[in-house]
């Protein structure tokens, strides 16, 4: 089973090390059980009954995907495992959005079920997939798994006669007859789970490191870790590629220890001072990352922390000892490749999970809780204590792209592919400019403006939500009835509009084409509560709009705007930057709030500012005033603005506002 491939090079250690000779730890405080996903993940009948492996991979629509090993379905009756029971070497378990439900995949029936993907059989000597870490690129799911085979040699043949050999004796002869040639890139379709094909990882089978134990999509990368086994310890290996850059089993670079390189075999392993588990996992905090590993054939778990993705992992903090072992009289049962959940942290409490698993393999048949695995909950600010206020943070994504007026189909082709490279970059939230489908005041908008939500600016926005399951935010030219509107979207990973905004501040020179909104509206997310305006909403007398937005309850607010400058100040950046800071940083810093304002770009082409600059500059304003992302100038500074973001607890509600205000200016 998986967790033999961790033992094998150390398989003297873990002989000699039993539960009762690990290392005294205090144990921490706090960390318990996840009974919800514990009774989810393995039930008794129905689905997957046990399995080790469980590495999980977050999918576009908020289902989950998480990857097994070996694994058993039928019944178990009174934790017993019928001995006939047929092992699979993978599966996928998907839990749903609302983590109610969780849904085996495999192939065959439930009753003649098989391993969800084999690999190809070029000889006579069997071979299998054990998988491993995988992640999600323009809605296909990239597995790596090992490319495992027989090695007969291996054999153990049980002493028992031919006729009194079940299937369990032959599980146990073949526990360790199986040797690793390398590891696969495999793809499946979304949202079906359809295997297309694999692909070889060239590094892995020359060098024998098993990238893909765990993968991590940060900024414009895809960092894939592995392990070796090598003469002083397990250690972690790096290599990288860019997202988009495919194919994604080529075209890596590997870390040295000081640099990336194109040649694998300058790959140096980060050493630490444990032997890490064959599986394990890094993920990122806040701007901390975070490296979570048993220390190998021990039952005790660890956390590091780096300010990099690479290297620099320190500050070891002792999480968890896994009790099973110690509680087993026969010295048999293992704990092992504790692996972390981050999308399913609540609060501040992270999701982790470790496998069990017996020398005995008759063991997990007499008693199928010794192979089932095992969630727990882990305080955050137990890793690190800058994680202590730690809340959901949010990837934001401002589109500050080119507005041709009056051209809708080619704005909308525009805008569309621009938000499906925003989410390949992990935007959990994209900001489009205002008038994004005809232009700000373009004349265009008395002809050509469309209903919502039955337009097709609407409609794009909709599919696009759905497809790469993010919030979008975007401005567009409504038709209502006869009115016309410079109107603004919020809508949600669902397609669900939650927001709809009609600007409510119009300048003179565009009250011929637009009528006036007479509403506000936040809503609460998954992140934090969002409030929408447009561009002139946000300089209205004493910034009414903006602070009405606060006092409703925002904690951010998404501004489509086209920021335009006349020709003879088309340069001036300080002058664009100035108008904008002004009105964004009071209220920011006054309310505790983000403010974002995402602008076009390009030369006006109609309308009473024909001939104006539309300058981008796009900017995101922080609680403390500043400027946290974006103020890239120019007409033709197209471009897409990330910003992660957390969001701050609100420090009043209501009248207790202006006692906060007095109280700050008596200082």
């Amino acid at each position: 089973m998986c967790f033999f491939r961790d033992l094998l090079a150390g398989l003297s250690i873990f002989l000699l090390v039993s539960c009762s000779q690990a290392p005294v730890e205090e144990l921490p405080a706090n960390v318990g059980p996840d009974h919800h996903f514990n009774a989810l993940f393995s039930p008794d009948s129905g689905g997957i009954t046990g399995a080790d492996g469980l590495f999980s991979i977050r999918l576009p629509d908020g289902r989950s995907v998480f990857l097994t090993g070996d694994c058993f379905l039928g019944e178990v009756v009174e934790k017993r495992r019928d001995p006939g029971t047929k092992m699979l070497n993978n599966s996928m378990v998907v839990i749903s959005e609302d983590r109610s439900e969780a849904k085996a995949i495999y192939k065959g029936s439930y009753n003649k079920p098989e391993s969800l993907f084999v690999p190809e059989q070029k000889d006579e000597i069997r071979h299998w997939y054990w998988p491993g870490h995988g992640f999600v690129s323009d809605n296909i799911l990239y597995v790596f798994a090992l490319n495992m085979y027989n090695d007969p040699d291996l054999v153990v043949p049980s002493e028992k006669g031919a006729d009194l050999v079940d299937e369990v004796d032959k599980l146990s002869e073949n526990q360790w007859a199986f040797a690793i040639a390398g590891v696969d890139l495999l793809r499946f379709s979304l949202p079906d789970f359809r295997y297309q094909d694999s692909d070889p990882v060239s590094s892995t089978y020359e060098l024998d490191i098993h990238f893909g134990n765990s993968i991590l999509q940060d900024g414009t990368h895809f960092y894939f870790y592995g392990t070796r086994n090598d003469p002083d310890g397990s250690h972690i290996y790096m290599a990288r590629t860019e997202i988009g850059n495919m194919p994604y089993h080529e075209n890596w670079e590997y870390f040295d220890g000081q640099h990336w390189s194109e040649d694998p075999y300058n790959a140096s392993p980060m050493k630490l001072d444990i032997s890490v588990s064959e599986q394990f996992s890094i993920f990122r905090i806040k701007d901390r990352y975070v490296l979570l590993t048993h220390s190998k054939s021990t039952p005790d778990i660890y956390t590091y922390i780096s300010g990099e993705p690479h290297r620099g992992f320190g500050n070891k903090t002792f999480i968890y000892r896994s009790p099973e072992p110690e509680a087993d009289s026969t010295g048999n049962l293992s704990a092992y490749n504790a692996m972390a959940h981050p999308q399913y942290t609540d609060g501040n409490m992270l999701l982790v999970s470790y496998c069990l698993n017996s020398l005995r393999v008759r063991d997990v048949f007499d008693n199928a809780d010794n192979y089932r695995g095992r969630f727990i909950r882990v305080p955050l600010p137990m890793i690190d204590s800058s994680f202590r206020d730690h809340q959901p943070g949010l990837r934001l994504a401002m589109i500050q792209m080119h507005v041709e007026g009056g051209e809708r189909e080619v704005n909308l082709e525009k805008a569309k592919a621009m938000i499906a490279r925003a989410a390949e970059h992990g935007a959990e939230l994209v900001l489009l400019p205002e008038a994004m489908d005809l232009g700000w005041a373009h004349p265009s908008a008395l002809v050509d403006a469309a209903p919502v939500p039955e337009g097709s600016t609407c409609q794009m926005l909709i599919e696009s939500a759905r497809e790469h399951s993010i919030y979008i935010c975007s401005g567009l030219i409504e038709k209502s009835g006869r009115e016309v509107y410079n109107s603004a979207l919020l809508i949600s990973p669902s397609g669900e509009i939650l927001i709809h905004h009609r600007k409510i501040n119009i300048l003179d020179i565009a009250q011929p084409y637009y009528g006036q909104g007479r509403g506000l509206q936040v809503v609460d997310t998954r992140f934090g509560s969002v409030g929408v305006m447009i561009c002139a909403d946000g300089f209205a007398d004493q910034r009414v709009i903006s602070q009405t937005l606060c006092y409703m309850g925002a904690d951010l607010i998404l501004s489509p705007t086209s920021w335009a400058l006349p020709p003879e100040k088309h340069d001036d950046k300080e002058l664009a930057t100035g108008i904008w800071k002004e009105h964004y940083a009071p209220v920011a810093e006054k309310y505790n709030v983000h403010i974002a304002g995402c602008s076009n770009v390009g030369e006006l082409s109609g309308g009473p500012w024909k001939g104006f600059s539309a300058i981008g500059n796009s900017m995101i304003i922080n609680p403390e005033g500043q400027i946290a992302a974006g103020n890239i100038f120019g007409v033709n500074a197209e471009t897409i603005i990330y910003h992660d973001m957390v969001f701050r607890p609100r420090p009043v509600r209501g009248t207790k506002w202006m006692d906060l205000f007095q109280t700050r200016t008596s200082r």
